[in-house]
């Protein structure tokens, strides 16, 4: 599939929980034929640094692949935030982008997901600040 552009991969290799282990796996995965990387900026559950390793000394080129990370509310965080909790929403939404951006050592994405909405039901102003953010960063062609 292509979108604006972008060829998305049918699988993407999730680097969720595997902690230490994320760049030797990262590295597995890029050698099994995987082009397509998921992670977030949530280290409560992912190590983008890892996967940043693992894409530096993976012998793909940029242009290979596919990268997705995420933006994370608060109450999906732990202690280790990637933004500053004081910030506004789309503050927050800039510096995690900007956090991953350093992380995986590249200077584009191909996909910004939200994590989640910010409350168990409907969407917030939260989620709809954190969307215009977003959509901000798309529109300065830093993701896709």
């Amino acid at each position: 599939m292509e979108v604006r552009g972008v060829r998305v991969p049918d699988l993407l290799y999730g680097t969720a929980w595997k902690e230490d282990a994320t760049e030797a796996l990262v590295r597995a995965a890029l050698a099994a034929g995987f082009r397509g990387i998921d992670t977030a900026n949530q280290r409560k559950h992912y190590l983008e640094e890892g996967v940043g390793r693992a894409l530096a000394r993976g012998g793909v080129g940029r242009d290979d692949l596919f990268l997705q990370t995420k933006f994370t509310f608060r109450d999906g965080q732990d202690h280790r935030l990637p933004y500053d909790a004081r910030a506004s929403i789309a503050a927050q939404v800039a510096q995690s982008f900007d956090s991953s951006l350093a992380h995986l050592g590249v200077e584009r994405l191909d996909s910004l997901v939200l994590h989640g909405p910010s409350r168990r039901d409907g969407l917030g102003q939260e989620d709809h600040e954190a969307w215009r953010a977003m959509e901000s960063i798309a529109d300065q062609r830093r993701v896709s």
